[in-house]
């Protein structure tokens, strides 16, 4: 559990801004509020979420049942929704090390709402208090002052829309719960309510355990996220949990990123052909590294943001992947020297070089020689006076299906030809932009059968028949499909590879038909599988679909204004408590 103290002179809006902001980026956090000694002040909140005036810390107290949690006093049952808070100070009331609890806030809440309360936040009572008694005892000051303990569980939903690291928009997976469990439990409230539109389920776990891979087979490389992959807002806000870089391409991803408290520095623009209105937008915010390819992007950057630190990318032999970039992005070696004499003429500042080998790359190879490409205009650009000191090696990595192995032999690959070319000591720093391995495997789409036809060989439409008849091809339609979270199937080579399957159990024995599954739209484009062999569903039946983080959500469109998927950020208790970043913020 972290702390936050806050000074005598702060108002409630004091709180509420930082409980959110440092909830958002840290977790959980317990704010004591030092309050000027005044005599003994008693305000009931009521309703979850609602604000009101609290006059021992002479502001607004953010709140929700689930987010306050009694101190080791006592909980009592009160009426539904309801939280009292009695915030006390006195002249007589000082701080007493030895019984820290007698004189602070008295929380009453429902029993429901303290068990959930203690789930969330664990054992953490004597180690907060204690480490809160430490830093107080060192600085007397503090001794003059009352103090009111106010435990935050996470941030409102704030005006952006975006959600926070809180119980409230993250659902966690508690007593031995599993991804499983919660999608059995969403089909069943939907089925009761009959609601039939499709949802993600973000595995935030799956994310950990990614940073985890990557960080254990690349440790030298540092994560740059790319916002474009997927931009919901859980995986934003665990990527800064992580604390990762991001890669934007837009002011609009500028923005999104830097709304969540991210530092500037943490960001590159990478981007190589950019509107000037984003350039400015950039300089005016203190983004100042960003990628360039062409002499007119040189031009566009020394009238936008001439403080700007440029990064050359370069175009790179993609020829082993799956989908390729370079015919759109990149400078020809041949050309290098020229673009950065022209730099150099221009004033503007060059700090490195990049590339993308394309997404879906088959061979290791195609890392070394971009590599090595790499290290070229690097001699390049000392020779002609700048400063080259960071290498991009860009994205495209996956690690599922036939790429789950190649990752770890890829990074060997890397790893080698980093410390030959640009060894530790040489001071270059090392990013990469990967976007897809984060989130690939994080997401499992439900989409609901809303439609079904039975079709006999001869194409002849059939009313009946036998039940088991191998020559029936059936044809479903769901609720979702290529103008929304599937259009990777038109566009991502690297994953078009759908396949559905029913979330009922099914047995072994069961009989498998020819299927055709075409999406909601009017399109005839709008086709998920083809030939696709499963067993016979009926209409209302629901299908799962794993492996949907990336360019999924983030590329979904409004085409005939079928509903968008809604998005179920899930995490499980042990994660949820060991994400959570120690930190402490004085006023």
């Amino acid at each position: 559990m972290d702390i936050v103290v806050l000074s005598p002179g702060c108002q409630g809006s004091d709180l509420l801004s930082v409980g959110r902001v440092v909830s958002a980026v840290i977790g959980p956090v317990m704010v004591f509020v030092m309050s000027e000694q005044r005599s003994t002040k008693h305000r009931t909140l009521r309703g979850s979420g609602a604000e009101s005036q609290g006059e021992g810390c002479g502001g607004a107290y953010p709140h929700s049942p689930s987010a306050i949690r009694e101190l080791g006093i006592h909980s009592q049952r009160e009426g539904e929704g309801s939280v009292e808070v009695r915030v006390s100070g006195s002249e007589e009331v000082m701080w007493d090390e030895s019984n820290p609890s007698k004189h602070f806030m008295k929380v009453e809440m429902r029993a429901a709402e303290r068990q959930r309360a203690v789930a969330l936040f664990g054992d953490w009572d004597n180690g907060g208090l204690r480490q809160m008694r430490e830093r107080l005892s060192r600085d007397k000051s503090f001794t003059n002052y009352a103090f009111v303990f106010y435990c935050i569980a996470g941030p409102e939903v704030p005006s952006n829309g975006s959600a926070g690291l809180s119980p409230e928009n993250w659902d966690i997976l508690d007593n031995g719960r599993t991804i499983s469990d919660f999608i059995d439990g969403k089909i069943k409230e939907r089925s009761l309510l009959n609601i039939e539109e499709p949802f993600h389920v973000a595995d935030l776990d799956s994310i950990l355990r990614r940073h985890h891979r990557w960080v254990t087979n690349l440790p030298r490389v540092k994560p740059f996220y790319a916002v474009k992959c997927n931009n919901t807002a859980a995986v934003l806000k665990m990527m800064t949990v992580l604390d990762t870089g991001f890669d934007c391409a837009s002011k609009g991803e500028i923005q999104k990123i830097l709304s969540l408290g991210v530092s500037p520095n943490k960001i590159i623009y990478a981007h190589t052909t950019k509107p000037m209105s984003h350039l400015r937008y950039a300089c005016a915010h203190g983004v100042d590294v960003m990628t360039f390819d062409n002499e007119d992007e040189l031009l566009k950057v020394s009238l936008c943001h001439p403080k700007a630190k440029l990064v050359l990318r370069i175009a790179v032999d993609d020829s082993k992947s799956l989908v390729r970039l370079n015919s759109k992005f990149g400078a020809r070696l041949v050309s290098v020297g020229k673009l950065l004499e022209r730099a150099g003429e221009l004033g503007v500042e060059v700090i490195g070089v990049s590339f993308h080998v394309g997404s879906g790359c088959t061979n290791g190879s195609a890392f070394r020689q971009a590599i090595v490409d790499a290290r070229h205009v690097f001699d390049v650009g000392n020779l002609l006076g700048f400063q080259m000191r960071l290498v991009d090696i860009g994205g495209g990595f996956s690690g599922i299906g036939d790429f789950h192995e190649k990752f770890e032999e890829f990074s060997d690959v890397i790893n080698g030809a980093l410390d030959e070319l640009f060894p530790p000591d040489s001071g270059v720093q090392i990013i990469a932009e990967p976007g897809r391995f984060y989130v690939e495997s994080a997401f499992t789409l439900a989409v609901n059968v809303i439609a079904k036809r039975v079709i006999l060989d001869d194409m002849d439409e059939h009313d009946g028949g036998e039940e088991n008849s191998r020559d029936r091809m059936m044809i479903y339609y769901i609720n979702e499909g290529v103008y929304g979270s599937l259009s990777c199937i038109i566009f991502d080579p690297a994953n078009n590879n759908i396949k559905p399957y029913p979330h009922r159990a099914v047995e072994s024995s069961e009989q498998r038909y020819r299927a055709v599954i075409w999406g909601p739209t009017c399109d005839s484009i709008d086709k998920i599988t083809e030939k696709y062999w499963m067993p016979e569903c009926h209409v209302g039946d629901w299908l799962l679909i794993e492996n949907m983080g990336a360019y999924s959500v983030s590329v979904v469109t409004d085409f005939n204004s079928f509903e968008r998927a809604h998005i179920y950020p899930v995490v499980t208790a042990e994660t949820w408590r060991h994400i959570h970043i120690t930190s402490s913020i004085c006023f």
